[in-house]
């Protein structure tokens, strides 16, 4: 499912194995205590305003849903970032306005996303 949602939004395959893996290691029953929910570790707030981007009614308790929201977010930060992984990677964890604005300052998130798009 990560792998077809990549393709649908034309996201590197390993960018979606490896948030999915450093986030919940593929676990869809992960919640997190600061609100994560599921396989992407989607925050409540991100998951509304992400189906008011696309118009949408995805339920992040949902498996495929929350796989799709994941993409649907990735993909956005793809276009916001213009295509730099470091900072997609920093903001899908940190958020965009802060990656934009304070810089990254989460690189051991960061480096183990990478180290795992390698490996995936």
């Amino acid at each position: 499912m990560l792998c077809n949602a990549a393709a649908r939004y034309g996201l590197p395959q390993s960018l979606m194995l490896a948030i999915a893996w450093q986030e919940s290691g593929w676990n869809q029953h992960v919640i997190a205590q600061d609100g994560g929910i599921g396989m992407m570790q989607i925050m409540p707030y991100t998951a509304q305003g992400l189906n008011r981007q696309v118009n949408g009614h995805y339920d992040p308790y949902k498996l495929q849903d929350n796989i799709e929201l994941g993409a649907i977010y990735l993909r956005s930060l793809w276009h916001g970032f213009h295509g730099n992984k470091t900072q997609i990677i920093s903001a899908y964890n940190e958020g965009g306005w802060n990656v934009q604005h304070r810089g990254i300052f989460n690189w051991r998130y960061v480096n183990s996303v990478h180290a795992l798009m390698r490996r995936y």
